[in-house]
């Protein structure tokens, strides 16, 4: 599937001051401007890289700390889905059958694969891999 793009830098860059300065995000009416606004707070997170890792509890894992960067964007990638598949739940009206209001888990991409592994907020508790 191909996907067609119409940026508008200055739309970006009121994208971009607005996620920069904590300022509420206006403006994002077609799915166009969805995309980019996307795009834009995909960039910002991209810089938060030592602050999303810091937050990961590796004894949840069972795995040896991985301090591989290289797996960075894919692991980005793999949260930003998570976000969506919990969001499209709620959409759907699915999501307290779950979940609780607030939840937690670690997202990361191994061996080119998707693992999420469940830390807290669910009502049963999952298995990795199956949200």
């Amino acid at each position: 599937m191909a996907i067609a793009i119409e940026f508008d830098k200055a739309k970006a860059q009121r994208f971009l001051d607005a996620l920069e300065k904590g300022k509420p995000i206006h403006g994002a009416e077609s799915v166009q401007e969805m995309l980019m606004l996307a795009g834009a707070c995909f960039f910002t997170a991209m810089g938060q890289g030592p602050e999303l890792q810091k937050a990961v509890d590796w004894s949840k894992l069972n795995r040896k700390r991985n301090e591989d960067q290289d797996t960075f964007i894919a692991d980005l990638h793999a949260a930003i889905e998570y976000y969506a598949q919990l969001t499209m739940l709620l959409a759907a009206g699915e999501y307290d059958q779950s979940f609780e209001s607030r939840h937690y888990a670690i997202v990361l991409v191994e061996h080119g694969k998707k693992t999420v592994v469940p830390v807290s907020g669910m009502h049963d508790e999952l298995e990795p891999d199956s949200v």
